[in-house]
């Protein structure tokens, strides 16, 4: 109510407040608020009181005149509703990854993990099963057996953004999923692996 009084006195509404003490139209610029309130919704009216409210704040940020408003204020008010309103469209969706089922790892398991001699299916074994993309840039002596898990430093990551590093510790699952477990046969058939290419050297 208090933003539909504004705006019936203090814009060019507020020219009928000359009548307000006349004998024919007196009583029905009086009753002017109330009966143009009621000629909308509670919810609509509530809207509009929230709308104006933030171009009377727009307005006072900038110390223009909320009422009366010019034409020019009016179109850069809304100008700017326009900007923020494209940069949302334009603005790339977030696309939210799927999270990675036990049944989903135990088929990629049944399908790269059948040969322990192929060390690229290991290897996607292990990334699978650890969870984590920094495991492409380890070296050996970042990773530490312990009895009954592993711990493995991770000297950066994406959300290091001081490069502090961090120690990730994981626990041995005794099952066919088992990370530390595939982690440990990827280590132990790539030394072997390396060692015979070197003999063959």
């Amino acid at each position: 109510m208090e933003v539909l009084y504004d705006l019936l006195t203090r814009s060019h509404w507020g020219t009928l407040a000359h009548f307000k003490d006349h004998e024919t139209f007196g009583g029905i610029v009086q009753m002017l608020p109330q009966i143009v309130k009621k000629s909308k919704a509670d919810t609509t009216n509530k809207k509009y009181d929230d709308y104006f409210k933030r171009f009377r704040v727009w307005c006072n940020s900038h110390q223009f005149s909320a009422l009366p408003c010019s034409v020019s204020i009016l179109c850069s008010f809304l100008g700017g509703l326009i900007q923020r309103g494209g940069r949302r469209i334009l603005a790339k969706p977030i696309n939210k990854k799927e999270p990675v089922t036990i049944d989903i790892l135990n088929k990629l398991i049944d399908i790269f993990g059948v040969d322990k001699c192929n060390l690229l299916n290991l290897r996607i074994c292990v990334l699978c099963l650890l969870g984590f993309n920094e495991l492409v840039n380890m070296k050996l002596s970042d990773i530490s057996f312990k009895q009954g898990y592993v711990e493995i430093s991770i000297r950066k990551s994406k959300t290091d953004i001081y490069r502090r590093g961090n120690v990730i510790v994981i626990s041995e699952t005794g099952n066919k999923l088992c990370p530390v477990s595939w982690l440990r046969d990827f280590i132990n058939y790539s030394r072997k692996y390396l060692f015979s290419e070197e003999r063959r050297k």
